[in-house]
């Protein structure tokens, strides 16, 4: 059973057992599953992480040049 509702400005899909729920957004695009946006915030996370080590290495590469990173 294949059916959207639109309740509210929100369009659902309900599928036969066993399928998954898909939520469109008012503009008939998908919403972004738990799954995706779960991923997407640790792979956010896993960035933000090298980033910042890349930080303190230049830092201290700068440190032994004699540079305070903090004064640039």
């Amino acid at each position: 059973m294949n059916r959207r509702n639109s309740q509210a400005g929100r369009l659902f899909h309900r599928g036969v057992w066993g399928e998954e729920l898909q939520i469109y957004r008012p503009d008939g695009e998908l919403f972004t599953s738990y799954e995706e946006v779960s991923r997407s915030l640790e792979q956010a996370e896993q960035r933000a992480e090298q980033e910042r080590l890349r930080a303190a290495l230049l830092a201290e590469r700068l440190r032994s040049m004699g540079i305070d990173p903090e004064q640039l």
